[in-house]
């Protein structure tokens, strides 16, 4: 059946290459072109050889970006306490300072003596329990400021 129908298709495309005007050898070269897939007047698609591989290949990989970082275990004391502390938290830091520097204490922490230094933390903590809500939020400030570096 099959190739009943195909003889049928060969009459059929027969005809129409006489009445095109095509001689017997180009009818028979329109047929072969057919079988395989092209057709006799429509341009033949073609690529490169380069197109080829690159439709093999597939597509190209982006090369790797380098990034100009140096890795140490620790970065400065002002670099550090930014990461540390969001941008939200430099309210606080400020209520922390004014705390401290309406307290108790005058003078430089950092050039105060040893013994000074430690009286004024237990004192700070021992306003930590103390009955006065005021009293022991300005104590945790005091306390906060100097444990943040102040």
């Amino acid at each position: 059946m099959a190739y009943q129908q195909q003889q049928q298709q060969q009459q059929q495309q027969q005809q129409q290459g006489q009445g095109q005007g095509l001689s017997p050898q180009q009818l028979h070269q329109q047929q072969q072109l057919q079988l395989t897939g092209q057709y006799l007047g429509a341009p033949l698609d073609s690529i490169t050889l380069g197109q080829l591989r690159s439709v093999v290949n597939g597509p190209q990989k982006p090369k790797q970006t380098y990034y100009d970082y140096h890795y140490e275990d620790e970065d400065t004391l002002f670099e550090e306490i930014n990461e540390f502390y969001a941008f939200i938290e430099v309210d606080q830091l400020a209520e922390n300072l004014r705390v401290w520097s309406s307290g108790p204490f005058q003078g430089e922490w950092t050039r105060t003596p040893l013994p000074e230094r430690r009286a004024h933390i237990v004192n700070l903590l021992e306003d930590l329990e103390h009955r006065d809500s005021i009293t022991r939020y300005n104590a945790s400030r005091g306390l906060l400021y100097l444990l943040q570096g102040g």
